[in-house]
């Protein structure tokens, strides 16, 4: 039985997707994110969000993955 449960564990690790640290975190700020949003929306009040005209992007309309990290460093929402 241990050597099934190990062999189980060995083909877990290798075929079982890793995350990332850093998707760890970015689930993490949308959940909290969305969490803002809904509770602003069941309070009556606007989203805190900013419209996104109104923050840099790359030619394509994309967000340069350094981009996206100062504005999250300067938005202040990050602990």
């Amino acid at each position: 039985m241990k050597t099934i449960l190990r062999r189980v564990g060995s083909l877990e690790n290798k075929l079982a997707p890793k995350a990332s640290l850093a998707a760890l975190h970015l689930d993490a700020v949308r959940e909290d994110q969305r969490r803002r949003q809904l509770e602003a929306k069941a309070n009556g009040q606007p989203s805190d969000d900013s419209p996104r005209d109104d923050k840099p992007t790359a030619p394509n309309g994309w967000l340069a993955i350094a981009e996206g990290l100062r504005l999250y460093q300067n938005s202040g929402t990050h602990k």
